[in-house]
């Protein structure tokens, strides 16, 4: 919700909106945002500044930056494109659901096969979705 609330320029008192009418030239109008309608990982100052629940990371752009957005509706459909969720009252970066949805359905492992240095043969699996890596066969693991 967004409250307006009417000040005099030379004094910095509020005014009624029956005087910010007849005085336009020496009245500031502000405004308030009842942040109350935003989720836990949504701050709202001139932007709208989105994180992961989980790990804090910022939505960030191409630059590296943080997007900042001017309405959570904007924010949202960017959501799908980052490959970022909500979920709940929670937003997960790609990285975070990843190991959310590993965590839930078990990991999909591919095998490495690579020497070491010294020339010994070494395999090493890895989840194609989240990258964790295990030096031992995740079949036998399990077992």
């Amino acid at each position: 919700m967004t409250q307006h609330d009417n000040r005099d320029a030379g004094t910095g008192r509020y005014v009624s909106d029956e005087y910010a009418e007849q005085h336009p030239e020496t009245t500031v109008r502000e405004t308030r945002h009842d942040d109350s309608d935003l989720p836990p990982w949504a701050t709202r100052k001139p932007y709208i500044d989105v994180r992961c629940s989980v790990c804090g990371a910022d939505f960030e752009g191409d630059w590296g930056g943080p997007l900042l957005f001017e309405t959570l509706v904007k924010a949202r459909e960017s959501f799908d494109e980052a490959a970022w969720v909500e979920e709940g009252d929670r937003l997960l970066c790609g990285r975070c659901d990843d190991q959310r949805w590993c965590e839930e359905h078990g990991h999909s492992w591919r095998r490495f096969d690579g020497q070491r240095p010294d020339g010994t043969d070494r395999t090493v699996w890895s989840c194609t979705r989240c990258s964790k890596t295990s030096l031992s066969d995740p079949a036998e693991v399990s077992r």
